[in-house]
């Protein structure tokens, strides 16, 4: 970007206010005149301190030829020509023809002229002169070349009109050349220089223009002296040199290169243009006329030494000063880029690093005032993180709308803005807080993260002119490290926003769903949303048909209208059961200022009671049924809500409704609870009832039966003993099929008996230690021959640890015998297997059979009373199906089980589980 210093002195701006008036082709014919009249005055002077007609020590005019183009630009060319005119019929009258004449002006103009163009175009030096490049372009091409090919056109011109005879014509070259080239060195270094306080005057604009322009002559109390004892010193070396009475064959000449010397090393470019041209002054003053011919050259050739290694030593003493002030600068740099990263790293929050970057930046730019926003162009806010002044840092946090900073369309495409000049520009609303008072610059630089606008640093000044490259580039590194900074900082407040959010939700979630109370779900609602988002006011609202009302509210404090009773037609909020509006579409309803909402009248004195000012609402749908909406209202400041804080203000309305609907849910099922507890409490009854009818039924029936049968049998057994008489062989088969089918009854009465005790829990276990070995070995001869009558191996087995156990006797044998007795009903072929084992807390008795086999779906109701597998079994295997109700029963009373594992076709395996500590029995 190329921009333009308008200087910042009080006369630099005055010049420029009383030359911005003058319309422009007056300001061109008004410097033309100004600068043939001064340089008619200088062809004057040197003509007073020429040693022979047309041999000048120096010629000046010619320096401010290239001045004027040099400065003002090239367009001032034919003012070069026109000054020829003045010297011949103004100044001197000299001998030349009119075309002679012309001759030698084109000659000037064109040499000048064209090597100007040379130096400024092609080259492009800068005409200020500010490193050692430009000089020494200028030294060779301007100060030695040039004039030396115009002065030998111009003098064989002479030679043509005879004016000088050819002989002459190498030593007037050489006069002429030496005259015009020390004019140049003397006088037009000077001038540059000096025109560099008034930037706003320059044809040619600096790409980096620097913060001041430090004044050519010095005067500030402590550089005084400095500046008398080198004025004096040079005065004494002119005197010695050129104006003390000494012999013909010395030479004191070199005695000037002293103090220029010194004043050039010591002080650079600048000051020893000004050294350059005192001397030459000097000189001619003492000598004027005084010397002869022979003495010409060295007089002049000397001058012009004197000259070159002056500007010469300026500009190599000024390269060294430029790169010792880029080296400091660079470590002052890196220095203070170094705190701003240690800064950083200190803190997380945007505002300290925001304080942090103005801080260091005002240490690097001379400015009047840093500040640093942050842009959130979701909420169309600008947010004022820190300003810097002379006095202090200050870290404000104040928001203002976007509008206020002005145009951000350059910033968001990484563009830097440079405001040069106040007036030439639209001071956003917001200029005087961000900028400070009296601002003639400033710039500001956007802060740019992973392609995003985020911010901007802003500098300003109290000065016109544009800002130094060096120090922008500065800034806009800064910049750089800071937009990373304050991202990183923004990602981390985010994800502990979310985390916040996350936890807030969670404890909404818990609370919610720890209470089925309708009214307390609602007042916890209000409650924990508002503390959570930190607003004035949270109100849940609900539809029905004909109106909308308020259920609960929570209010930050009680200065805040409360809404609690509000009722109103729904008439008056058509925009909120419109299928196609916000609430319904996206769900939620953000009004930042509610009052500029279309709505009816009735709607906007409500708004103006509740003074609410800014509003977020999300609909609550219960069972896909709108029951109603969540609100946040703000009445204090007006708030843009973000993208953030709207979902999770949807997720909490979602926990709502789902708390809601707990709540409503448990209502109802309570009172279905309590329907059915009666109907349950009635059935209960009623069961209870009939089992104590059962029970008392199969009581009496089993004594009723047992009455008859005791009868029978002893009948039967009296007849078997053939007390009465002798019976034939048909009879005793009778008799004993008699015997066999009535103990096979009573066996089955017992069996009632006991299922009918242990049901009405009238069992009581006669527990004691008993030797595990004697009772299986009574069970298996119990049933040995009855197994070997079917043609099985009935074995026992038993494990070297199994010794005794706690259990009572009968019971257990009982359960025994009876897994042995359907086990070998149950199988045909093969054999029969008692195993017993014992681990650490219970004994195990398992009967393991070949026998036929249960199915899985069979096995479920094996234990069930009455119960037999299906049909065939019935007929093939005699029984009532309560042995293994009964088995499980007894085991249970023993605090133990029975289990079986069984698969179709290849046997079972029932297994008595009896723990072995009498305390778990």
């Amino acid at each position: 970007m190329t921009t333009a210093n308008h200087g910042g002195s009080r006369i630099s701006r005055a010049l420029l206010k009383w030359h911005q008036r003058i319309p422009q082709p007056l300001r061109y014919l008004g410097l033309l005149e100004a600068y043939l009249i001064i340089w008619a005055i200088l062809d004057q002077v040197a003509l007073l301190f020429a040693t022979a007609p047309e041999t000048f020590v120096w010629y000046p005019p010619v320096g401010l030829d290239v001045t004027l183009l040099f400065v003002f630009g090239l367009r001032y060319v034919p003012a070069l020509f026109l000054n020829t005119f003045v010297h011949e019929y103004l100044i001197t009258n000299s001998d030349l023809d009119l075309t002679s004449l012309l001759i030698f002006g084109l000659i000037s103009t064109v040499g000048y002229g064209g090597v100007s163009a040379l130096l400024l175009r092609k080259i492009k030096i800068n005409p200020r002169l500010r490193t050692l490049r430009d000089v020494m372009w200028f030294v060779v091409v301007m100060t030695l070349f040039t004039p030396l090919i115009v002065a030998a056109l111009q003098t064989f011109i002479i030679v043509l009109q005879r004016i000088i005879p050819l002989s002459t014509w190498l030593v007037y070259t050489l006069h002429s050349w030496a005259g015009a080239a020390t004019g140049i060195a003397m006088l037009a270094p000077f001038l540059l220089v000096l025109l560099r306080q008034l930037p706003w005057v320059w044809a040619y604009k600096e790409q980096e223009v620097p913060a001041s322009e430090p004044p050519l002559i010095p005067l500030a109390a402590k550089q005084r002296p400095e500046l008398i004892l080198e004025i004096a010193a040079l005065c004494v070396a002119i005197w010695a040199a050129y104006g003390a009475q000494r012999g013909e064959s010395l030479n004191y000449s070199y005695f000037v290169f002293l103090p220029l010397i010194w004043i050039a090393i010591q002080h650079g470019f600048e000051r020893a243009t000004a050294a350059v041209l005192f001397i030459n002054i000097g000189v001619a003053i003492f000598v004027q006329a005084k010397l002869g011919g022979s003495n010409v050259f060295a007089l002049q050739f000397g001058m012009m030494a004197i000259s070159l290694t002056g500007i010469l030593l300026g500009g190599f003493a000024t390269q060294r000063m430029q790169a010792e002030t880029e080296l400091n600068y660079s470590a002052q740099r890196l220095r203070i880029l170094h705190e701003l990263d240690q800064a950083i790293l200190a803190t997380r929050s945007l505002s300290e690093i925001a304080a942090a970057a103005v801080t260091q930046v005002a240490q690097m730019i001379p400015c009047t005032r840093i500040s640093l926003v942050m842009f959130d162009f979701e909420k169309s806010e600008v947010t004022l993180l820190a300003i810097h002044t002379e006095r202090e840092t200050q870290v404000p946090g104040i928001r203002l709308p976007l509008s206020a900073f002005g145009d951000v369309e350059p910033l968001q495409r990484g563009e830097v803005n440079v405001i040069q000049e106040t007036r030439t520009t639209q001071m956003p609303a917001g200029a005087e807080l961000l900028l400070g008072n009296q601002v003639r610059a400033y710039i500001n630089i956007p802060l740019i993260a992973q392609g995003e606008l985020i911010g901007s640093l802003n500098i300003s000044k109290d000065t016109l002119g544009a800002f130094p490259n060096q120090l922008r580039t500065v800034a806009e590194q800064v910049a750089s490290t800071v937009a990373i900074a304050i991202q990183q900082a923004r990602l981390f407040e985010q994800i502990e926003r979310q985390a916040l959010h996350e936890r807030s939700l969670n404890q909404i979630s818990r609370i919610l769903n720890s209470s089925l109370d309708p009214q307390a779900v609602l007042c916890q609602i209000v409650q924990l949303t508002g503390e959570c988002f930190a607003v004035d006011r949270v109100v849940i609202f609900n539809f029905t048909q004909r109106q909308i009302q308020v259920l609960n509210e929570w209010r930050s404090h009680a200065e805040v209208v409360s809404m609690q009773d509000f009722i109103a037609p729904i008439a008056d909020w058509p925009d909120l059961l419109d299928p196609d509006s916000d609430f319904f579409c996206h769900h939620f309803f953000h009004a930042p200022d509610y009052a500029q909402t279309p709505m009816t009248p009735a709607r906007l004195q409500q708004i103006e009671h509740a003074k609410t000012l800014s509003v977020l609402s999300v609909p609550i749908f219960v069972r896909d049924q709108l029951f109603g909406g969540l609100s946040l209202q703000t009445t204090t400041t007006y708030r843009t809500f973000t993208a953030e804080e709207i979902s999770l203000l949807q997720r909490i309305s979602e926990q709502a409704a789902i708390a809601l609907y707990n709540a409503r849910s448990y209502e109802s099922l309570e009172e279905i609870v309590q329907q059915r507890t009666q109907e349950l409490e009635q059935e209960k009854q009623l069961s209870e009832a009939a089992n104590r009818a059962k029970t008392e039924f199969l009581s009496n029936i089993s004594h009723e039966l047992r009455t008859p049968l005791t009868g029978i049998l002893g009948f039967s057994s009296v007849l078997l003993e053939q007390v009465f008489g002798t019976l034939n062989s048909k009879q005793m088969q009778y008799l004993e099929l008699i015997s066999t089918a009535g103990k096979h009854l009573l066996e089955l009465i017992n069996d009632l008996l006991d299922l009918t005790k242990i049901e009405a829990a009238k069992e009581e276990l006669q527990l004691e230690q008993v030797i595990i070995a004697e009772i299986a070995n009574a069970c298996i001869s119990m049933l040995q021959e009855r197994a070997q009558e079917q043609g099985l191996k009935l074995e026992l087995q038993i494990a070297p640890n199994v010794t005794d156990c706690i259990a009572d006797k009968r019971r257990l044998k009982q359960i025994l015998v009876n897994l042995l007795t359907n086990a070998i009903k149950f199988t045909e072929t093969g054999s029969v297997t008692l195993n017993i084992i014992q681990t650490p807390s219970e004994t195990q008795f398992s009967v393991i059979d070949t026998g036929i086999g249960i199915s899985q779906e069979d096995l479920a109701k094996l234990f069930q009373p009455f119960q037999q597998l299906d049909s065939g079994l019935d007929r093939k295997y005699e029984g009532t199906g309560l042995g293994l109700a009964l088995s499980r029963k007894l085991a249970q009373l023993h605090n133990g089980d029975l289990t079986v594992e069984s698969e179709l076709g290849r046997g079972s395996r029932f297994t008595l589980h009896l723990p072995l500590r009498v305390g778990n029995c």
